[in-house]
């Protein structure tokens, strides 16, 4: 029994040094990626790498026309307490939300067709769908295929 407690005591001790031995002590957290840099280009091809690119791309957009993280603005997309936290921490409103969303996707879309990951036919039809998307339903939308692909 003696052995057994001695035996966990040095292996906790070994944890705890090689922990402090390799950085531990000294943690800070990764600060959060500019929102108006761009992303390494991706080497997925695909539908959900599509997706998944122009939901990123959308998100970027927007959180960088807003002057917030790509975090912040994500956890904003939860419920509408989240919504207005955000409004209120950053200044904005419902509509700038919402137009910079709109601008954000279709300069995603673009990017998309650009890059050959959706198609010019593709990319108009979702154009237009996006323009007739009511103000305070795009992000929820995009929420969704934040889930979608997740």
């Amino acid at each position: 029994m003696k052995r057994g407690l001695m035996l966990s005591t040095m292996a906790a001790g070994t944890l705890v040094g090689a922990y402090g031995g390799l950085g531990g002590a000294s943690y800070r957290p990764v600060e959060p990626a500019d929102p108006c840099l761009a992303r390494p280009a991706r080497t997925q091809n695909g539908v959900a790498a599509a997706i998944e690119g122009i939901t990123l791309s959308t998100i970027d957009g927007a959180a960088c026309t807003l002057h917030s993280s790509r975090e912040a603005l994500v956890l904003a997309l939860n419920d509408d307490l989240s919504r207005q936290e955000f409004r209120a921490a950053y200044r904005v409103s419902d509509e700038q939300i919402d137009a910079a969303a709109h601008a954000a996707l279709t300069r995603a879309l673009d990017d998309a067709q650009r890059a050959g990951s959706i198609s010019g036919a593709v990319a108009d039809r979702l154009r237009s769908l996006t323009a007739r998307i009511p103000a305070g339903s795009l992000l929820p939308l995009v929420r969704g295929l934040i889930d979608l692909v997740s």
